[in-house]
């Protein structure tokens, strides 16, 4: 899920980019060193490192906050597993092949015959062996050898292998106000850093948030202070509006095998009608 605290780490990224664009081993582009953190500063640490010459940029959440959650609560796929499990025929026979991933991953098999469906999920400590020893088993008339099914005479089967996902809801929308705020020694450093950081955040349309869901980010002004200059101390505010979605996660698995039921309007009673 994504919060308020998501997008002040990605925000902080996003300028450290502009204020180191050869990394952080390189000189900064007021060729100072910058200091960038989400939170608001430690005011001794402040004035320790403004005495030596640093910068500090800091980004905070204003109290300027609106509720605009105007999307249904919809579940939504969000990843996939590519399966690496493999069920093929040859004839009578059926052969499990593929591997077991790792890292491992959930997968569910299905053989389906007639409309009778046989399924297996796949267990960690399993091998090709004996997840065609599980499958087996549950099929009347069928035998294994090794990762090789053999089935019965009959209808010809249908084979499916399902993976596992994860999908997404969007809970709440909210818009917040964010600070990113320049606190330099001189006006110099303080401008230089201030307009590689706005020109970087306010050319980006959106943020992408660790949830994989975007985040709209739009300028809204930046006030500048001079007054705490006997302290050494100049600072200025870049304000975005963030607009961003707080959502919860759950993992997920294909369906392989579906049952249509019927119920009587007599007796009540529930019945599988069809398996597919």
């Amino acid at each position: 899920m994504a919060d308020i605290s998501d997008v002040l780490v990605v925000l902080t990224a996003q300028a450290a980019a502009a204020v180191y664009p050869n990394g952080t081993g390189q000189a900064s582009v007021a060729g100072c060193d910058v200091r960038l953190y989400p939170g608001w500063p430690n005011a001794t640490a402040l004035d320790a490192d403004l005495l030596a010459g640093k910068v500090h940029v800091s980004v905070y959440p204003t109290q300027s906050e609106r509720n605009v959650s105007r999307y249904d609560r919809r579940w939504q796929p969000q990843t996939r597993n590519v399966p690496t499990i493999t069920l093929t025929q040859t004839g009578a026979n059926v052969t499990v092949g593929g591997l077991i991933p790792s890292p491992f991953f959930s997968q569910n098999l299905a053989i389906l015959i007639g409309a009778n469906g046989y399924t297996y999920p796949v267990q960690a400590a399993d091998t090709l062996t004996t997840i065609a020893t599980a499958l087996s088993q549950q099929i009347p008339g069928a035998s294994s050898s090794g990762a090789v099914i053999t089935l019965p005479a009959g209808p010809t089967p249908i084979l499916r292998v399902g993976s596992t996902g994860t999908a997404i809801q969007e809970i709440r929308r909210q818009k917040r106000l964010m600070q990113v705020t320049i606190w330099a020694p001189t006006p110099t450093l303080r401008d230089s850093v201030a307009q590689a950081v706005d020109v970087a955040l306010s050319t980006l349309t959106f943020l992408t948030m660790p949830d994989g869901m975007g985040a709209r980010i739009i300028y809204q002004d930046s006030p500048m202070t001079d007054s705490l200059q006997k302290a050494k101390l100049y600072r200025r505010d870049l304000r975005y509006n963030v607009e961003f979605a707080t959502t919860k996660q759950m993992n997920t698995a294909e369906v392989v095998v579906g049952v249509v039921t019927q119920q009587t309007t007599t007796t009540g009673v529930i019945a599988s009608v069809k398996t597919y």
